[in-house]
């Protein structure tokens, strides 16, 4: 018994002397960091649109080539729309699927939740958080750089948003009807017309 685990620990010591000191962007546990450029479209509630460019740092962990987990921080800020709307969240975490992974290339689905602070990320609370979900395309350049591409639909944390009825008419006591003022549901948001575009670069190792 000593002797076969003597030589079970000889195999595995020499199975990992062997192995290259960096992992590569396929291999079976890899981790990435990398910057993405993007530009995102909305629309309010109302009718109005807006475009906007949108920068990100970007850490990636994959594991068992199929699965990951994908962190993201806006370092331009965040930029509020007229009613308080928030697509691009400042942190975004997202799970990572990749149906279909390859030698030279892996298509992938992600979804998850934004923040504008740490606090509110990892709090139980589903309320200050935004939401996203997509898809993308990684290419392999060599053995650990990624050139990553990906669309994702946006919506925002609609604990932060008030929509006014227009017009709005001052009540006899000098204040604003309650009646006049809305909270807007999830649904009000879910739309194709609300997208972030990203194209990246990560190093993998």
């Amino acid at each position: 018994m000593r002797r076969s685990t003597t030589y079970t620990a000889l195999i595995l010591s020499s199975l990992l002397l062997a192995a290259p000191a960096q992992a590569k962007n396929t291999s079976l546990i890899t981790m990435g960091f990398g910057s993405n450029v993007g530009m995102t479209h909305v629309n309010y509630i109302g009718g109005s649109a807006a475009n906007d460019f949108v920068t990100e740092l970007n850490m990636r962990v994959k594991m068992v080539k199929v699965l990951g987990i994908d962190f993201n921080y806006n370092y331009l800020g965040e930029k509020k729309g007229a009613n308080g709307e928030v697509f691009a969240s400042k942190i975004r975490a997202s799970a990572v699927i990749y149906p279909v992974p390859t030698k030279y290339l892996s298509w992938y689905l992600l979804g998850g939740l934004g923040a504008s602070n740490f606090s509110d990320m990892f709090s139980k609370e589903i309320t200050k958080k935004s939401f996203h979900a997509g898809t993308g395309l990684e290419i392999y350049a060599g053995d650990h750089f990624t050139v990553v591409a990906e669309f994702l639909m946006l919506i925002p944390d609609v604990s932060r948003i008030s929509v006014s009825k227009q017009p709005l008419e001052i009540g006899t006591d000098g204040q604003l009807p309650a009646s006049g003022i809305s909270k807007p549901n999830i649904k009000d948001y879910i739309s194709p017309d609300n997208f972030q575009i990203n194209i990246g670069l990560k190093y993998f190792f």
